[in-house]
């Protein structure tokens, strides 16, 4: 864990924006390595908010959450992880509100919301009936 949190600390944001002017076409043909690496950055984030939410380290989450977000801000597993620590941190309202606007309202074009994955739906009724129980 000390490995993957040492890890998150040298990430500054999206992979691969901060590229001098015509100096980053070797990142077009082939593989992808933006999209790798953004996958593994947020890969790494949900590991380690994970395993400090189910630690009780709420500042480890909040942390690991931020990073993955900065990396992918569309990314579900990065909002759905931030939902998760916002709401173990007692601020529900935002939860909810980056629930809503984040993953529920979302929408990738001029046609509306997209239809959430099942994985998608199901994490998020497990998150609002934890978050009922706590506060009910």
């Amino acid at each position: 864990m000390t490995d993957l949190v040492s890890a998150l600390h040298l990430v500054s944001g999206e992979p691969f924006t901060d590229l001098r002017k015509d100096g980053w076409g070797w990142l077009v043909g082939g593989d992808r390595l933006d999209h790798i690496m953004t996958a593994a950055i947020v890969d790494v984030g949900h590991i380690v908010t994970t395993h400090a939410l189910a630690s009780g380290d709420f500042a480890l989450a909040d942390f690991g959450s931020n990073v993955a977000l900065a990396a992918s801000p569309y990314d579900e597993v990065a909002n759905l992880d931030r939902v998760a620590v916002d709401r173990a941190m007692g601020d529900v309202e935002g939860a909810e509100a980056r629930q809503r606007n984040g993953i529920s309202n979302r929408s990738d074009d001029d046609y509306g919301p997209i239809e959430i994955p099942p994985r998608t739906s199901g994490i998020m009724k497990q998150n609002q009936s934890s978050s009922t129980r706590r506060t009910g």
